[in-house]
């Protein structure tokens, strides 16, 4: 049994570390909001940045904040 969950674990771990979108993100039609914190340790601010270039008609914004979800707290400068 615990052979079976770590095998499991595995092959979920190997699907998240080798799956990537970038090489469609280029095909993305509607604007795009990107929302970080510019504190964030979970998803680093550098990622939006790259998701802004390689996005067409992409905007990135950021809040002073530890993470995106604190974005409800600053909703007048991520409106604008």
């Amino acid at each position: 049994d615990f052979f079976q969950h770590c095998h499991g674990y595995l092959g979920q771990l190997t699907a998240v570390c080798g799956w990537t979108s970038f090489h469609r993100l280029h095909t993305i039609k509607a604007p795009t909001l990107l929302l970080y914190g510019e504190q964030d340790a979970l998803i680093p601010l550098i990622n939006g940045q790259m998701l802004e270039k390689m996005i067409p008609n992409a905007h990135l914004v950021t809040v002073i904040a530890d993470t995106c979800f604190r974005g409800h707290e600053q909703a007048a400068s991520v409106v604008k």
